[in-house]
């Protein structure tokens, strides 16, 4: 009997909790969403970090060069099996980042190629400054480096010798990523195939077709009409990092090669090899080839191509 009387107490205190705040029983009070609407929300609930992501800091250099502090952390490399798009050199390993380290908010643009070096490669001259920078092989990207840093008053992180380039590791000065904080810094905690894209390695098209997810991430075969786009007009990652996926493909420090087995810190590729890595995609290729696992080799004395630029990063 006791035990009645409670339930009929709980009841009657929410019966009258539902008529002083009637958005507790009425439906009419709660927001309706359509299809699409319901569609998007959940793509940007599935994009968001997972595990937790630390907070970045801005940082801004003498020239106005604008860029990130990455935190040190880990992540997993490379693609699952179940990615769609997914190239056989992708293998999934885990991957230790030691050390915080900045990463250029921005593709380098032709204003600022243009400031350092005194000319302007690109083959979309007329796009404007601030379109990035293309046309440019890897080693004219290192030297850019260098000549950069001395601008400001920083350490060459470069040792040049003819092709031979040694990189000194406790310079402060402007380099290239190595390929691992190239990814980690683009996922910014995501593990899906774009980072606007849903969990799962969720890819609606491979080549040219609408995907909703990279075409708000970046230029692509299917959104750039076949031409490269001024810097920072898509949505950045969620470390405030833009065009990480399309625009021009960004070359890396490491030379390319087969990824290792188990978990690695600070790797920066084979010690020998040729080719280049590349990353990212760029204004003419494939959606598939645009994600943020997929992996490029190029020529490094190789400066024609009109869709293979840089992003400046820096140990500070």
């Amino acid at each position: 009997m006791e035990h009645q009387k409670i339930k009929i107490s709980l009841l009657l205190t929410l019966m009258a909790a539902m008529i002083s705040f009637p958005s507790l029983g009425s439906a009419q009070n709660r927001e309706v969403l359509s299809d699409e609407q319901e569609e998007t929300k959940a793509a940007k609930d599935e994009a968001k970090p997972t595990g937790g992501v630390p907070g970045t800091r801005p940082h801004q250099s003498a020239l106005g060069i604008e860029m990130v502090e990455i935190p040190a952390g880990r992540f997993t490399m490379g693609s699952p099996g179940s990615e769609t798009g997914r190239d056989l050199d992708e293998r999934e390993h885990d991957v230790v980042i030691s050390r915080p380290f900045l990463a250029g908010k921005y593709e380098v643009t032709q204003g600022l190629w243009e400031k350092i070096m005194g000319n302007n490669p690109s083959h979309y001259n007329n796009c404007g400054e601030a379109c990035p920078v293309e046309r440019v092989s890897w080693h004219e990207a290192v030297e850019f480096c260098n000549r950069l840093s001395e601008r400001e008053g920083l350490s060459p992180a470069y040792r040049i010798s003819g092709k031979d380039v040694t990189w000194d590791r406790s310079a402060d000065g402007y380099r290239l990523p190595t390929e691992a904080e190239w990814e980690y810094a683009c996922r910014a905690g995501t593990q899906s195939a774009f980072y606007t894209g849903r969990a799962n390695g969720w890819v609606t098209e491979q080549k040219c077709g609408h995907d909703p997810s990279l075409d708000r991430a970046g230029w692509y075969c299917g959104n750039a009409k076949s031409k490269p786009h001024p810097v920072g007009q898509k949505t950045p990652n969620a470390w405030g990092l833009y065009d990480m996926h399309g625009n021009v493909s960004e070359g890396c420090w490491d030379r390319y090669g087969d990824y290792p087995t188990g978990e690695v810190t600070d790797p920066a590729g084979p010690s020998s090899g040729r080719n280049r890595v590349s990353r990212g995609g760029g204004w003419p290729e494939y959606a598939g080839d645009c994600r943020s696992a997929d992996r490029f080799w190029y020529h490094p004395m190789v400066p024609r191509v009109q869709y293979y630029g840089f992003r400046l990063f820096r140990s500070p």
